[in-house]
């Protein structure tokens, strides 16, 4: 290719210097292919997720409805007949005054007025008072408080 094929140690240590010659100089030659140093390599993308449109899977046959959830275990001493919102997780529970923390993923504005529904619908008496809620059922006393937390909606009750 460059002339007489010379065989021999020395002629294969020339032509492997040659072939790393070139590979280096093609490497160069591709900044981009090769984490190059250019304008592009140091501009970075931020894509805001809630932005990007949702898809619709409710005509798939293929999808698989999902029932809301809660993630965590409840402590066995809270009370079975009040409902919670979900989908939710258990994010902490304390001992003094027995309380039991859920965080959402939805808005304030869709869970207070979804959880005060259900807890209405469970037989529960409920008293609003500024940020807070009294509820009642027989000499049961429970207090809820539902406030804005991102990412969504904490809710806590204290039994």
């Amino acid at each position: 290719m460059f002339g007489p094929e010379v065989s021999g140690p020395p002629a294969r240590r020339a032509s492997a210097r040659l072939g790393l010659v070139l590979l280096l100089v093609a490497a160069l030659a591709m900044p981009g292919c090769f984490g190059g140093h250019g304008e592009s390599s140091d501009v970075k993308e931020i894509i805001d997720v809630r932005d990007l449109p949702q898809v619709d899977t409710s005509q798939d046959p293929q999808a698989e409805a999902r029932k809301p959830s809660l993630v965590g275990i409840l402590p066995s001493d809270f009370p079975s007949d009040l409902p919670l919102y979900l989908p939710a997780s258990l994010v902490d529970f304390g001992a003094n005054p027995r309380s039991v923390d859920l965080l959402s993923p939805d808005a304030p504005g869709r869970v207070r007025p979804e959880l005060f529904r259900l807890i209405r619908g469970s037989g529960w008496i409920v008293q609003e008072s500024g940020g807070s809620a009294s509820l009642s059922k027989g000499s049961r006393q429970v207090r809820l408080i539902v406030r804005e937390e991102q990412p969504g909606t904490l809710y806590r009750f204290e039994y």
